[in-house]
């Protein structure tokens, strides 16, 4: 039974909001998961977190190891996270077969590493975004900046001390790695699809249930005024230079659609404030499974990309809709970019130019799917979600066999 230890500050347990990212290794056999993330201190005594489980069918044991999280801005956060997961596996008796150091955040990955070297462990990275190439391309860090190089280089140092490397996508991360001199890596390709093959780690607490019969409500009277449903939710993962278009999409919206937000991205409730109707509704983020309770009750997601390009189509709220047969609008920025198939072919998955108000209306007025359609998708995310268990398996097997490095 192999030991794996995963280092990502965000992936908290059952109920708090978390992302579906590794939720896959709860369905790999023989295997003992232990999570590092962070909470907040008034979640630490919460008796309801689901920090142990379980599944005897396949001999799968997870646990989360909580570290309370240090308030700041985000270098302060990051920080303090990495000093803390590096503090708290130093001398622990628990020896890990593997690590698996979740990036962007390049300093919870260098803790990562030197933890992995300390305990001769095997080091896998998981770039799930690209930074800093991603936060030059948002106009978010100027490329000759000093934190710009530092990134640069840290992510560098980290892939190439690495023994395996994990991506949301099979196009860039090789241009990534190989400007690193890390081309060579072993790679596996990740989706963010998750699909419950059983119900051992599926939290039934609910922080806020009453929250969701009041959301619904709100869709029924809407419904019940012959409007369709659409939420958005999370974060802009576009550019600033793409906000004014995202913008002027809300603000042609007709009348007759309604749209749900969940979100705490600030530069998205800015938006919002300004095109705000009478029909459009904005909330913070829910736990994920109060989040998917409403998601079925809507007529569709929508979310906004620069592009069509990799990790565009790896988005966890995608994968969340079409999991539970929910079709998605995507917005493309880019224009050349909207007519080229979606590399992964993804059913259920509808694109349009972000100026065209049009064509994003008469995608919508089809909605709600044929039932035919729906079975497709959900047939297709299943088979996706087994491939993906199946290949992240033998991924980790290939892994274990190296020889740990010096």
């Amino acid at each position: 039974m192999k030991t794996i230890w995963i280092v990502d500050k965000d992936f908290v347990p059952d109920p708090l909001p978390a992302k579906n990212r590794y939720k896959i290794f709860l369905d790999i056999p023989d295997l003992k998961v232990k999570f590092f993330c962070a909470v907040e201190r008034s979640a630490l005594d919460m008796c309801a977190l689901s920090t142990f489980v379980w599944n005897k069918d396949i001999n799968n044991y997870a646990e989360w190891s909580l570290i309370r999280k240090v308030k700041g801005n985000k270098f302060i956060y990051y920080i303090s996270f990495a000093l803390a997961f590096f503090m708290k596996t130093l001398f622990v008796k628990e020896k890990p077969d593997i690590i698996v150091a979740s990036c962007p955040d390049p300093f919870q990955a260098l803790a990562g590493l030197i933890i992995a070297k300390l305990r001769k462990a095997h080091l896998v990275v998981d770039f799930r975004d690209y930074w800093p190439e991603l936060l030059w391309q948002l106009g978010l860090l100027k490329e000759k900046s000093l934190i710009g190089r530092l990134i640069f280089w840290l992510t560098g140092l980290i892939a190439r001390n690495a023994e395996g490397i994990m991506s949301a996508e099979e196009s860039f991360i090789k241009e990534y790695l190989k400007s690193r001199k890390a081309d060579k890596k072993m790679v596996f390709v990740r989706e963010n699809v998750h699909v419950k093959l059983n119900e051992h780690y599926d939290s039934t607490t609910s922080l806020s249930s009453c929250f969701v019969e009041k959301v619904k409500n709100i869709i029924r009277a809407q419904k019940r005024q012959g409007r369709k449903i659409v939420v958005m939710a999370g974060t802009l993962n576009i550019g600033p230079k793409s906000y004014e278009m995202v913008e002027n999409f809300l603000k042609k919206m007709s009348d007759n659609i309604c749209i749900l937000v969940f979100s705490s991205d600030q530069k998205f409730q800015a938006i919002f404030h300004k095109v705000y109707k009478d029909n459009f509704y904005m909330f913070q983020p829910v736990a994920k499974n109060e989040f998917l309770a409403i998601l079925k009750s809507v007529d569709a997601l929508l979310m906004f990309v620069e592009n069509l390009i990799g990790s565009a189509f790896s988005s966890n709220k995608l994968f969340d809709a079409i999991s539970i047969g929910i079709p998605v609008l995507c917005g493309v920025i880019d224009h050349s970019q909207v007519n080229k198939q979606v590399s992964q072919n993804i059913p259920g998955v509808y694109t349009f130019n972000i100026n065209d108000i049009s064509r994003f209306k008469d995608i919508l007025r089809a909605f709600p799917l044929q039932s035919e359609e729906v079975s497709k998708i959900l047939m297709f995310v299943r088979q996706k979600y087994l491939d993906q268990v199946r290949g992240l398996s033998k991924f980790l097997e290939l892994v274990a066999e190296r020889k740990v490095p010096e």
